[in-house]
């Protein structure tokens, strides 16, 4: 019989199961795969080969606009396409980041002027001789359509709406009417044209020549009917605004044949100024470096 002696503890005997160890061991693993991993998409921009791969798979976020999440998988994917297109991979990952932000500056223009692109429209667009291009950056048809064609679309789609749009072109209108009511004060109009037309034609005191009726550039076919030193409204021309001034005519025989032309143009908004608002205007959250 065993004595236990006064001052003596009882030290209990631990033993570690193997389970327990392998388990330690693999979660250390794990740990430190989790954190080569979070380097290499975070720090290093890992976009090809097998990290390629696995951003398909894997929900990684690569940035926040406006609460819209940026997935490393769309910027990879750019990253690539780009390289297969330039041939040049240094810097290929920031320029597919900004190129990814940039749509999703479209996108938020494109709902606000309630702009959208159809799946039967990304579908029926042609492509023509791509095979080889495809298999370069390693894509199917469908992904070429849906990193491609769809944002081409819905960029075009956008543009043209926002040269439509009223409210954006407020300030190319305003910027006309204020030029009308120097007209009534008495300004010659061509000292307006040199001061405020931002056509070629401005150093000449926005003087475009002589037209016949059905050569008169698009928008401009109403300033036929206007008499010698009559000044048109507003006018709509696509991509701008402008005010035409009918200077001189040829008649022959009684008949208008030619109108001489000056006019002061000013640029509607484009595309890539309002995404500049944008830019300033949207949180952007980048995790990337």
């Amino acid at each position: 019989m065993s004595v236990i002696h006064r001052g003596e503890q009882l030290m209990p005997q631990v033993r570690l199961h193997f389970s327990h160890v392998a388990t330690f061991i693999f979660l250390i693993l794990i740990s430190f795969v989790f954190f080569i991993g979070v380097h290499g998409f975070y720090f290093q921009n890992w976009h090809t080969g097998a990290a390629r791969v696995a951003a398909k798979f894997l929900p990684i976020p690569a940035a926040i606009v406006e609460g819209d999440i940026i997935w490393y998988k769309q910027v990879s994917e750019t990253a690539n396409l780009l390289i297969a297109a330039e041939e040049e991979s240094e810097g290929a990952f920031d320029m597919a980041l900004e190129a990814v932000i940039r749509q999703v500056y479209v996108e938020h223009l494109a709902e606000e002027l309630g702009v959208s692109v159809t799946r039967d429209e990304v579908s029926a667009y042609e492509v023509d001789m791509i095979d080889g291009f495809l298999e370069e950056v390693g894509w199917s048809e469908r992904e070429y359509r849906n990193y491609v064609v769809k944002p081409l679309l819905l960029a075009q789609k956008t543009e043209e709406a926002l040269l439509n749009s009223y409210d954006y072109q407020a300030i190319a209108r305003d910027d006309l009417a204020k030029v009308l009511l120097d007209l009534e004060l008495g300004i010659p109009f061509s000292d307006l044209a040199e001061q405020y037309s931002e056509d070629g034609s401005a150093v000449f005191g926005g003087d475009i020549g002589l037209f016949e009726k059905f050569k008169l550039p698009v928008g401009m076919e109403p300033v036929w009917d206007l008499e010698v030193d009559q000044v048109s409204e507003i006018l709509d021309l696509g991509d701008s605004y402008a005010l035409v001034k009918v200077y001189d005519n040829v008649v022959l025989e009684g008949e208008r044949t030619h109108v001489a032309l000056q006019v002061i143009l000013v640029k509607k908004a484009t595309l890539s100024e309002v995404l500049e608002d944008f830019a300033r205007a949207q949180e952007v959250k980048v995790f990337v470096r």
